[in-house]
């Protein structure tokens, strides 16, 4: 929210709004309309969608391990024209944004190879999120267990 009202002021987003056809990826033969409808429940989530000028913004946010979002990005990227509830989305061009408060020069530079716009966005509570949540993001999986050898 920090991100969005100091970058789309006055702009009307949605924030964690489902994304794609109402029909599920993945046919679901013999299904009724209800049945159906039950199924769009498990459609993905963008983070946020904001409609301007034109275009169709997709942002999706990290704390941690931002490489890892954009592929889940991409998938937003191709879906959200696709929603039923906004049949107005349909001709605008997407463009996609990956938010995160920690630099990330890996996923800044695959962004900047596919064509999606990493933006480093600082937050005045970061040092508290990593206070309270840091160990388990700094330390390494297994980095407690020694190997051995057996003879």
């Amino acid at each position: 929210m920090d991100y969005l009202q100091a970058t789309y002021p006055g702009q009307p987003w949605h924030t964690n709004i489902r994304v794609g056809p109402i029909d599920p990826h993945v046919p679901r033969d013999g299904l009724s309309d209800a049945e159906r409808a039950i199924m769009g429940t498990f459609r993905r989530y963008a983070d946020a969608v904001i409609p301007l000028d034109g275009r169709l913004v997709v942002v999706e946010t990290t704390m941690i391990k931002a490489v890892m979002k954009i592929g889940p990005l991409l998938e937003y990227l191709k879906l959200a024209p696709q929603t039923d509830e906004h049949p107005e989305w349909r001709s605008l061009r997407t463009q996609g944004e990956l938010v995160s408060p920690v630099p990330d020069p890996r996923a800044e530079a695959l962004c900047e190879e596919i064509g999606l716009r990493f933006v480093v966005f600082s937050v005045p509570w970061l040092d508290r999120y990593f206070e309270a949540y840091g160990r388990r993001f700094r330390t390494a999986p297994l980095s407690n267990v020694r190997q051995g050898f057996v003879d």
